[in-house]
């Protein structure tokens, strides 16, 4: 017997371990496994690729925007070639700052705290962000300075 509760199977390999999963911080895991993209942002426009490699699109993913010291970027828009599916975030994060996204379960916080109301997408996207099956050329814009660091973990889903 089994219970699968969410539409799709994911690759263990690719899940992170999150802490309220009841494990004990012996040194024997890592809390940072799976399909991570890390991206160093210093201009705009900029460009980078997510190859999904799994037997489905995938829907499901945590995005994580920090500048560095002294650094900001501002009206931040993030762009998937292979959907077109984009969003807006048009308010501005600076040094300390951080704006954490769920994409399924559609949340956004900056420094913790809802941040929905500076968020969008085109009134005809019902999802916030999907990883079609093969290569998604991402494009970030908006108005950057200094050094801004971008992570988005995603897991391989199939049917």
């Amino acid at each position: 017997e089994f219970e699968q509760d969410y539409p799709y199977w994911l690759a263990t390999a690719d899940e992170p371990v999150y802490l309220d999963q009841g494990y004990t911080l012996d040194g024997s895991w890592n809390v940072t496994a799976g399909r991570l993209e890390t991206q160093v942002i210093t201009a705009s426009p900029h460009s980078f690729t997510i190859t999904n490699g799994g037997g489905a699109r995938v829907p499901r993913g945590y995005l994580l925007v920090e500048p560095r010291a002294a650094s900001s970027i501002s009206n931040l828009r993030l762009v998937n070639s292979a959907n077109l599916m984009e969003f807006t975030y048009s308010g501005s994060l600076s040094a300390g700052d951080s704006l954490e996204m769920e994409f399924l379960t559609k949340s956004i916080k900056k420094n913790g705290t809802n941040a929905y109301a500076s968020f969008s997408t085109p009134a005809t996207q019902l999802d916030w962000m999907l990883l079609e099956l093969g290569a998604n050329l991402i494009t970030i814009t908006g108005t950057v300075a200094g050094t801004v660091d971008l992570y988005w973990q995603w897991s391989r889903h199939y049917l």
